[in-house]
């Protein structure tokens, strides 16, 4: 009987929150777009006058600003905001500017009232570009880009300040060397980074306040995460609002003694990844549902295709297109561009890379064949944890390949993880 009540639960969370972020997004595309125009140009002609990949540190590829995939998000946020607002929060499209390109189509779209969106792009919720509808009626793209990584930093303090106010000092730290590892100061260069972060350190917050009530409290937070961060991320660094705050759960119960036998353990983070992982999912499904209904047409095989892409799709970067040399090549990437490569297989990057995965697999195993009990339980949900994103840019290889300038950033949880595993390791 718990077990359907808690599975009731669940769904009414679910559908709950999902309302919610749809009526959001609906009237965010109510906002007639004559009250944002002013701003709308300002951020049109800014795109018009950068670079689509603009390299912002040198030559390194950890310092791109994705202007393109931001000046799209610009664009489907103008879009909501011509028709039926209902009808567009769902049947999102954008102009893509043809021969000109996308930067430029930006820049007729918004100045030319005639421009039609002849671009579908209804696979995505789109929620960020409802946030920025309604950002737009104070600031331009440069200002909201500011305010996303103001917020996305004083939640980082926040998680910072909260382990350290209940003793967790070494947690903090490593949670700050993490962040400095993926250099997330470099998310000021993209609306697109931010979302993923700004949701995961907030998750990160409330994981940390709740977790001492028991684990019935955090199911909640795993199908809301997984749900949120689903409506409003660009598939950038998903895995962050799961991993990262199960990562500081397992560590602060280890370091305080409140963790159990391995069996539990691992029930409990298959319990938190299966809750995450449907509520992710299903908030496609849900996407892809109401448009087909609203626009009298199955969206589905548009969007399923797309998604299939993203996994094996062919790497059109003059390199082997077999797929088996594309599931090792995107972690490879993401690892280069970690340590700074400058291109996406940087050999020397590479193999630093490879050395900090060899590290954490041997320190892992050390811990997990030379302790028992706490200790060891301790290590083998960690090490699971901080493998999971090497196993995302395996899964999603295609995607992981192309984008890992921006995808490298997942790798913070393998890094704390590894923190982590060492800080449990020398508790006496």
């Amino acid at each position: 009987m718990n077990r359907y009540k808690s599975l009731l639960q669940g769904m009414g969370i679910f559908v709950g929150i999902l309302v919610l972020l749809w009526l959001f997004l609906i009237a965010a595309s109510a906002i007639p777009n004559k009250m944002l125009k002013k701003n709308m140009e300002k951020s049109a002609l800014y795109y018009t006058r950068s670079e689509a990949f603009a390299r912002c540190d040198g030559e390194k590829m950890n310092g791109i600003a994705d202007n393109y995939a931001d000046s799209i998000w610009v664009n489907v946020a103008w879009f909501l905001g011509k028709g039926n607002p209902v009808v567009s929060s769902v049947d999102t499209k954008y102009y893509d500017g043809e021969q000109q390109g996308q930067n430029i189509g930006l820049y007729l779209a918004v100045t030319n009232d005639n421009t039609e969106a002849n671009t579908d792009y209804t696979r995505y919720w789109h929620g960020t570009a409802g946030v920025i509808r309604v950002l737009h009626l104070f600031t331009d793209v440069n200002g909201i880009k500011y305010i996303g990584f103001v917020t996305a930093m004083a939640l980082a303090a926040a998680v910072m300040i909260l382990l350290i106010k209940d003793g967790k000092d070494r947690i903090a730290a490593a949670f700050f060397l993490s962040l400095c590892i993926v250099k997330i100061w470099n998310i000021r260069l993209s609306m697109e980074y931010q979302p993923a972060f700004i949701i995961g350190f907030l998750m990160c917050i409330l994981y940390l306040l709740f977790e001492k009530k028991g684990d019935n409290f955090l199911l909640p937070l795993a199908i809301v995460g997984g749900e949120v961060i689903a409506f409003f991320d660009f598939l950038t660094t998903e895995t962050v609002v799961i991993l990262l705050p199960l990562i500081l759960v397992i560590t602060v119960r280890a370091l305080e003694g409140r963790i159990g036998e391995t069996k539990e353990n691992i029930k409990f983070i298959l319990n938190q990844g299966i809750a995450w992982g449907v509520s992710y999912g299903m908030t496609f499904v849900m996407k892809w549902i109401l448009v087909s209904v609203i626009m009298g047409e199955n969206r589905f095989f548009a969007s399923l295709g797309s998604a299939k892409e993203r996994m094996n799709g062919v790497v059109m970067l003059n390199m082997d297109s077999n797929i088996f040399t594309q599931i090792l090549t995107a972690p490879a990437a993401n690892l280069s561009i970690l340590f700074g490569g400058t291109e996406r297989i940087d050999h020397l990057s590479v193999i630093a890379g490879i050395l900090l995965v060899l590290v954490f697999a041997v320190i892992s195993i050390w811990y997990i064949v030379k302790t028992k009990g706490e200790k060891r339980a301790v290590t083998i949900v960690l090490c699971f944890l901080g493998s999971m994103i090497l196993v995302r840019y395996m899964v999603l290889s295609n995607h992981s390949y192309l984008h890992a300038f921006f995808t490298y950033r997942g790798l913070i949880s393998m890094i704390m993880a590894l923190s982590s595993i060492l800080l449990v390791g020398h508790k006496k």
